[in-house]
């Protein structure tokens, strides 16, 4: 089941458009869309470390490194 990306959610909420977003990421759109998409999404991509740390940055620490992860931990009682 994907599962919302916080990085579509921020552009959404400051109306960015795919292109402004990939020009102010210094990546092309295409790329942009594809980590922009649903986590576990076939067509999503993991941002490398350098545009991570622009996302970081652009984002004021609301989208995080994690976030482009599906973990769920299960506590053993």
């Amino acid at each position: 089941m994907a599962q919302l990306n916080k990085l579509e959610d921020y552009r959404t909420r400051n109306k960015l458009s795919y292109k402004q977003l990939a020009v102010i990421l210094k990546i092309h759109e295409r790329t942009a869309r594809r980590h922009c998409r649903p986590l576990g999404d076939l067509d999503f991509h993991l941002p490398v470390q350098k545009t991570m740390e622009k996302i970081i940055i652009m984002t004021q620490g609301y989208v995080q490194p994690n976030d482009f992860y599906h973990i769920t931990l299960k506590q053993e009682v």
